[in-house]
């Protein structure tokens, strides 16, 4: 009976947006509508609510495997993949890369047709190349697959962009004219790029800062103001979001040093002064402590939302499979 229950609650909502049910794949931020959007954001607030309640919605279909494919590693997307599945009631099949047939040669679409034959119809893929699902989609639009981008190379994190802002209306009514400023790695950052998209379709006032080597963007380019100093793009924040030093994707030296970085554009509390008296701070992990953020930042939880936002990881991603696989 619980089950039903909860089915017709997730009906309802699916209802009430009257989505495109043959929308094939989650790639980015900016390929959402704001039906979409908000139908995610619903279903997220159900699933949280009800996250005890929730009694495998899935269960009774034929084919209720997805394979989760991670050519990158990952510990908070991937693990909240892999309980979002479970508790919606599919079997999570963990590809091991590094053991399938991807280290012989094969391809992905090749690795994605065999799975397509098993039966499975959901793929969530993180990969190491920007643009991959979109290559996908493009130029083998008759795999009978439906697709969830984890994180693609420096292009593409939409689910994270989508919990960043699930959290972030959780401690305000609407992000709309809300000052959210992005602090760090822009040019190798999926996350921040993910964000930009969504948080300016939800009508937010975006800021970005950075070093020039690593946020080398005009305003005009971005659809966002532009700062190279960090005490100055603060000033009156809502929201403050620091993002990892990837230091794996930095061959060319486009900072100094990680001492200088921290002098210029480390997020402590000294500087969040400037900002609003009620600002909050959010990281997509993994946080590299007393670097982007102080220690004493991320560990207060009057300010930091991070665990907040690895939380809400969970009925976010159940959200977006639910509105992939509801009813297909």
């Amino acid at each position: 009976m619980l089950n039903r229950e909860i089915t017709q609650s997730v009906e309802s909502i699916l209802d009430k947006y009257k989505l495109d049910t043959t929308y094939k794949a989650l790639i980015d931020t900016n390929s959402l509508s704001l039906a979409q959007i908000n139908c995610i954001l619903d279903l997220a607030r159900f699933y949280k609510q009800n996250i005890n309640r929730i009694n495998n919605i899935f269960a009774k279909d034929t084919q209720n495997y997805a394979a989760t494919l991670f050519y990158e590693a990952s510990t908070r997307t991937k693990t909240s993949f892999a309980i979002a599945l479970h508790n919606l009631g599919l079997t999570p099949i963990d590809l091991n890369i590094s053991r399938s047939s991807t280290v012989k040669g094969e391809t992905i679409y090749d690795t994605l047709a065999t799975l397509c034959a098993m039966g499975i119809k959901l793929a969530i893929i993180r990969h190491t190349d920007s643009g991959i699902l979109n290559f996908i989609v493009d130029n083998y639009p008759d795999l009978p697959l439906k697709l969830i981008n984890a994180g693609d190379g420096t292009h593409a994190h939409p689910t994270q962009a989508l919990l960043d802002l699930f959290t972030m209306l959780e401690s305000t009514d609407n992000v709309k004219g809300k000052k959210i400023t992005i602090v760090g790695d822009i040019i190798h950052s999926r996350v921040a790029k993910s964000n930009l998209h969504l948080l300016n379709l939800m009508g937010a006032d975006v800021h970005l800062v950075g070093p020039e080597t690593l946020l080398p963007f005009k305003a005009s380019e971005v659809n966002a103001t532009i700062h190279h100093n960090l005490a100055k793009a603060i000033e009156n924040s809502d929201f403050v979001m620091g993002l990892r030093i990837q230091k794996e994707r930095q061959t060319q030296g486009l900072i100094p040093s990680i001492d200088d970085y921290i002098l210029r554009f480390q997020i402590n509390s000294d500087v969040l002064k400037k900002a609003n008296k009620n600002v909050k701070v959010l990281h997509p992990g993994p946080v590299n402590r007393n670097v982007e953020l102080t220690e004493e930042l991320i560990d207060n939880k009057d300010i930091s939302l991070i665990l907040k936002q690895v939380e809400n990881g969970i009925p976010i991603r159940m959200a977006c499979i639910t509105m992939l696989l509801f009813n297909q």
